[in-house]
């Protein structure tokens, strides 16, 4: 729908052409491409749709957080609220389509989604409510007392200095890094120190989906199959390790070798190496290997 509405100027000429009306085109259609009413109901139901779509984009990619799901769902409220009167839905069914995100935000977020929420620098519970806050700080707890490395008492004074930004947590050098680094980067790098940290490291780095792990399960298939079924399940999951690797966006290999946290920034004079990344392969995106002209005996042994 998107794409129709980007070229809506090319249908429209479409529609006057002498060519397209010989080859059939019926004359209801010419009509309706030429409506801008047409044009505008599908400006319309794209506004309400598109929200969603980028939604469920936001959540299936490899390095996404757990805390993601509260926003999403407060975004795509709001996202409703602004663009439901200037689609074509009728008066009557609008309260039925506001109805929809909260009933399926009350289904799908679970407490851990909520923990995830509060415990991530950059929202720090600004999308739950304040039922939900307690819901969250319960789940923390329960958390706690099962883990044997920290302190429950000790955990919940510091989440209470967490949201109130008192003692480490008041310190303005803490929260500059907030929008430049993740969030288990943030807690394991800055705020180390606490077992709050632990905790919160272990909550953020749940997937938000099953998206990243499907992917995994796909390249595992690939990698380890029927030609190649005498692979060791040792041996195919360093495969697929490497191979997940290799699949990173080419621009961000270049990126990280540049800043030297690959191989060490270059000294002043000398000349950097030469990594072989063609302009062609930064437009794609992608490194790929060819896992099959590799037989698995004469792999070096990657333990």
């Amino acid at each position: 729908m998107e794409s129709m509405s980007n070229n809506r100027n090319d249908l429209k000429g479409l529609a006057i052409d002498d060519e397209a009306k010989k080859a059939g085109l019926d004359q209801a259609v010419r009509n309706l491409l030429l409506s801008e009413i047409f044009w505008d109901r599908v400006d319309g139901v794209l506004k309400l749709l598109k929200p969603i779509a980028d939604a469920i984009n936001a959540v299936e990619g490899d390095n996404k957080h757990l805390s993601i799901g509260p926003k999403i769902f407060s975004d795509l409220e709001q996202a409703f609220k602004d663009n439901i009167s200037s689609s074509p839905v009728l008066k009557s069914e609008e309260e039925c389509l506001m109805s929809i995100i909260p009933k399926r935000r009350k289904f799908l977020l679970q407490p851990i989604h909520l923990a995830a929420n509060l415990l991530d620098p950059r929202y720090r519970g600004s999308h739950i409510s304040g039922e939900e806050s307690i819901d969250a700080m319960e789940v923390i707890h329960n958390i706690a007392t099962t883990n044997p490395h920290v302190y429950e008492t000790k955990v919940l004074g510091e989440l209470a200095d967490y949201r109130s930004k008192e003692n480490l947590f008041a310190k303005s050098f803490t929260w500059k890094s907030v929008k430049q680094t993740s969030p288990t980067s943030w807690w394991n790098g800055i705020c180390c120190s606490t077992q709050l940290s632990r905790i919160a490291s272990d909550i953020l780095n749940l997937p938000p989906t099953s998206a990243a792990v499907e992917r995994s399960f796909s390249r595992q298939s690939w990698i380890h199959n029927e030609k190649r079924n005498r692979l060791t399940n040792d041996k195919a999951e360093k495969l697929v390790f490497i191979s997940h690797y290799l699949a990173l966006d080419a621009e961000e290999i270049v990126k990280r070798i540049n800043v030297g946290s690959f191989t060490g920034d270059c000294d002043e004079g000398e000349e950097e190496e030469d990594i072989g990344i063609s302009d062609s392969e930064s437009e794609n995106s992608e490194v790929s290997i060819n896992m099959d002209a590799c037989d698995s005996d004469d792999m070096p042994d990657l333990s």
